[in-house]
C-alpha cells in the first residue's frame, strides 16, 4: 500500500479567522470491562441497535460530523494493540492487511481483546443492522499488533510498529502504551528513544493520537518534541474523568501532566464497544477515549487535511468552557473541527489529495456550516492550559 505525503500547515489565527468570518496498555486492566452488552438488548430504533448507548458520539461531535456529510473516505487507521478480530460481523468490511509483531506473522488476531475494543470505536460498520456504529464512517482498520494476550510489549515493538503502519499507508494511528507499572518500566514516549525516534519520522505522514495514563510517575515521559496527541478521558457529562486522569503533583519537581501541549479529551466512560467474537462490552479508561480521537482525525484526512493541520484543529476547536485544566485544550468537537476545515482553504497539496474523495463540501450547506460554527466558536476564545500525562 503506498504512503501518502502530505505538506502544509495551518495557524491557530488562521482558523481563528475562519471561525469569525463564520459569524476530537494495554489489556484487560485500561479499562474496567463491564457486563457483556447484548445488540438485541439494544434501546436504539435505527439500523445500530446499542447506538443510544453511544453518548460519546455525540458529546466529541463525531455524530454531528457525519450528519453534516463527513466521513472518513478510505483513511487508514492503524491500531497499535492486541490485534483485532477481523471476523467480528460488525468490522467486517473494514480492515486492511496487518501484521503481528510479536508472533511474527501477517495474522494480528486479538488474544487480549483490547485492540479490537478501539477499532470498534473507531470503524464499527454504520447502518448494517448490528451492535454499534463507528465514529468514522468510511475509515479503514490497519491491525498491527504489537502487545501480546498479557498485555506485555516494549519500546523496540512499539518503535517498530509506527515504521511499519507508515509505511505501509497508514494516516491516523492510534497507540497505547502502558499501565503505571510499564511506565515506569520504561515504555513510554522518553526524549531520544526509539519509540520517540519513530513517532518524530511519522509526522509528515500520519496523525499520531496517543492515550494517556493516571500514572504516578511522568516525570519526563513528555519531554519530547514528538507531535503526538495524547487523549483524556471524560465523564458522560463533559467533566474529567478523575479516576482515569493523572495526578495533580507530579514527582520530582516534573511539570503537572496536563501541560503537555497537546493534550485534548475525549469521552472515555462506559463506552460500548465490539469484542472479539462478535460481541459488545462496555470499557471505561482513556484508552476509550483515544479512538474518539483518532475517530476525528480520520474524518480531517479524509477531508483533505494534512497531518499538521489535521493535529491543529482537533486542539483548536476542542471545547473548555470552565478552563478546567484537567481537560487540557478541552473536549473535542469533531463537528467543529471539519466546518472550520471546510471554510479554510487547503494548500495545493491538501487540495491535490482530496479532490478524488472530498464530497462532503456540497452536503454541508451554507446555513449548517454557519450553524456549527456558531456552536463552536466559543472554544477558540477560551484560555486553554496544556498538559501531559503518562500514556496509556
Amino acid at each position: 500500500m503506498g504512503r501518502r505525503r502530505r505538506d502544509g500547515t495551518a495557524t491557530v489565527a488562521g482558523v481563528a479567522v475562519a471561525m469569525a468570518a463564520a459569524v476530537l496498555v494495554l489489556g484487560p486492566v485500561n479499562g474496567s470491562v463491564a457486563a457483556p452488552v447484548s445488540a438485541a438488548a439494544g434501546t436504539g430504533t435505527g439500523a445500530d441497535p446499542l447506538r443510544d448507548e453511544q453518548y460519546g458520539l455525540d458529546l466529541s461531535g463525531l455524530a454531528g460530523a457525519g450528519r453534516a456529510g463527513a466521513d472518513a473516505r478510505g483513511t487508514v487507521v492503524a491500531v497499535l494493540d492486541s490485534g483485532v478480530d477481523a471476523h467480528h460481523p460488525d468490522l467486517a468490511g473494514r480492515l486492511v492487511p496487518g501484521i503481528d509483531l510479536v508472533g511474527g506473522d501477517d495474522r494480528p488476531d486479538d488474544e487480549n481483546g483490547h485492540g479490537t475494543r478501539v477499532a470498534g470505536v473507531i470503524a464499527a460498520s454504520q447502518g448494517n443492522g448490528l451492535g454499534i456504529a463507528g465514529g468514522a464512517p468510511g475509515a479503514r482498520i490497519m491491525p498491527v499488533r504489537v502487545i501480546d494476550r498479557t498485555g506485555a510489549t516494549s519500546n523496540a515493538i512499539l518503535a517498530e510498529g509506527v515504521r511499519w503502519a507508515v509505511a505501509n499507508g497508514a494516516e491516523v494511528i492510534n497507540l497505547d502504551l502502558g499501565d503505571p507499572a510499564r511506565c515506569r518500566a520504561g515504555v513510554g514516549l522518553r526524549r531520544g528513544g526509539p519509540l520517540d525516534r519513530a513517532l518524530r519520522g511519522a509526522a509528515d505522514d500520519a496523525v499520531i493520537v496517543v492515550a494517556a495514563d493516571r500514572a504516578d510517575d511522568v516525570a519526563g515521559l513528555y519531554r519530547l518534541a514528538a507531535p503526538v496527541i495524547v487523549a483524556g478521558a471524560t465523564e458522560p457529562d463533559g467533566r474529567p474523568a478523575l479516576r482515569h486522569t493523572a495526578p495533580a503533583h507530579s514527582p520530582q519537581g516534573a511539570r503537572a501532566p496536563w501541560e503537555y501541549p497537546r493534550r485534548v479529551s475525549a469521552p472515555g466512560v462506559d463506552i460500548v464497544s465490539t469484542v472479539p467474537g462478535g460481541g459488545y462490552r462496555q470499557a471505561s479508561g482513556t484508552s476509550m477515549a483515544a479512538p474518539h480521537v483518532a475517530a476525528e482525525a480520520a474524518l480531517l484526512i479524509g477531508l483533505g487535511a494534512d497531518p499538521a493541520r489535521a493535529r491543529e484543529l482537533i486542539t483548536s476547536t476542542a471545547a473548555n468552557p470552565a478552563g478546567d485544566p484537567r481537560l487540557g485544550a478541552g473536549l473535542i468537537d469533531a463537528r467543529a473541527a471539519v466546518a472550520v476545515l471546510l471554510l479554510t482553504p487547503l494548500t495545493p497539496q491538501e487540495a491535490q489529495h482530496a479532490a478524488p474523495r472530498q464530497t462532503a463540501g456540497p452536503l454541508l450547506g451554507v446555513g449548517l456550516v454557519a450553524g456549527v460554527l456558531l456552536l463552536a466558536s466559543g472554544s477558540l476564545l477560551l484560555s486553554r492550559t496544556r498538559r501531559r500525562s503518562c500514556p496509556r
